[in-house]
């Protein structure tokens, strides 16, 4: 595919060091979206995520349960694809329906305080690797760059059909980064979200096509 304004200006390689000075670029959720419906909970066992993930309480909108996660993971190939997108180079796509409300994937990696992901952010760039630090408070990143989920290719659009949000576990209160759907879903639709970039001086071209497309990401 030839290349465009939107594959040298990528958001999701967009240098660490500029994410980090404003929060609120990349954390899930947004008075914008569509509050998404309740998940139901249910009993179940898994292992816990890292306790570094624990904190920043006013930036979850709910809790999930174990076995709602687990259900979600167990399905995941058989209801998500990554290929190439219109958008930016690759993409998630649904291969079957969503409901809306419903939880999409949930987005994995390690999390990890800031000056972790300084070192973390450098070392990738020296090795020419494109990374997916997720921003989900002050001083707490989801870096996916290794240990991450399909929903690291989601790609950005002005007009998303699904937002990022932070739900605690119901079960011991670890927090979960899920991709939820704003409105029904159909097969071989593109899962997006709104990154929520600050306008800033320095344009990155956004190339999501929608309607209400801004033109820039920023």
């Amino acid at each position: 595919r030839p290349s465009t304004a939107c594959d040298k200006d990528c958001t999701r390689a967009i240098p660490f060091e500029r994410l980090r000075q404003r929060p609120e670029m990349l954390r899930p959720g947004s008075s914008r979206a569509a509050p998404p419906q309740p998940l139901m909970a249910a009993p179940g066992a898994a292992s816990p995520p890292p306790p570094a993930c624990r904190g920043d309480d006013d930036h979850v909108t709910g809790t999930v349960s174990r076995a709602t996660l687990r259900k979600m993971a167990s399905e995941q190939h058989s209801r998500l694809r990554v290929k190439p997108s219109p958008i930016h180079g690759w993409g998630l796509f649904t291969t079957k329906a969503h409901q809306s409300g419903s939880v999409v994937i949930e987005y994995l990696g390690e999390f990890v305080r800031d000056v972790v992901a300084d070192k973390r952010q450098a070392e990738y760039q020296q090795l020419h690797l494109q990374d997916y630090l997720f921003r989900v408070g002050p001083d707490l990143v989801l870096d996916g760059t290794h240990k991450g989920s399909a929903a690291r290719f989601i790609n950005h659009s002005c007009q998303p059909n699904c937002a990022a949000v932070i739900r605690s576990s119901a079960e011991d209160g670890h927090r979960h980064v899920l991709v939820v759907a704003r409105h029904d879903l159909k097969a071989e639709d593109e899962v997006t979200v709104d990154y929520h970039f600050q306008a800033e001086d320095d344009k990155i071209a956004c190339c999501c096509g929608s309607r209400s497309c801004k033109g820039f990401l920023n």
